[in-house]
């Protein structure tokens, strides 16, 4: 009675039930294939699970990789805050971080070094907008970006005067330059 548009309807209905079947189908770990990692199509879907944001524009392999890395879990760390900064950043990507600065146990500075911005036009205001993301609930945040090398720096790297002058000819190469 339905004619030759039942078959059409029944598929219309169920091709949509296909893929979302198939997500829901045991994985060679045993866990539904939405949720298995290594073999859903749909990480991002599964990294909210995981409290991760994973950028979509990147392949499925990348995906996995940002979940498996799970860098909210770290937050407030360390490693996290450095690493956060160090995206701004190229070569050897230095970050210096100062916990308890000033003799305060609630505040923490960062500094970055101009010479390795990947943009020159960033500022410490723009990496004090990325770095609040990750800081420690109750920390105070400074973040200075700095034109080039300390005195400590070049006092712990050459044993004289003749081998930073040997490194970086002119003063200005001393102040600006990252040795």
């Amino acid at each position: 009675m339905a004619g030759s548009l039942l078959a059409g309807l029944v598929t219309a209905l169920t091709t949509a039930a296909e893929d979302s079947d198939a997500l829901l189908q045991a994985s060679a770990g045993g866990w539904p294939t939405m949720l298995d990692l290594a073999t859903t199509t749909q990480p991002a879907w599964l990294a909210q699970l995981a409290g991760v944001q994973v950028d979509t524009t990147t392949s499925l392999d990348a995906q996995r990789a940002a979940i498996l890395a799970h860098p909210m879990w770290k937050r407030g760390t360390p490693a996290a805050v450095t690493a956060l900064a160090q995206t701004f950043l190229t070569g050897t990507k230095r970050v210096d971080l100062f916990e308890r600065d000033g003799g305060s146990a609630w505040a923490l500075r960062v500094r970055v070094f101009t010479p390795q911005l990947a943009n020159p036009a960033t500022t410490a205001a723009d990496v004090k907008t990325l770095l609040l993301q990750t800081k420690p609930v109750g920390i105070t945040l400074a973040v200075e970006v700095f034109p080039g090398s300390t005195w400590n720096d070049i006092n712990t790297k050459f044993a004289s005067w003749s081998a930073v002058m040997a490194a970086a000819p002119t003063w200005n190469d001393v102040l600006t330059g990252t040795l």
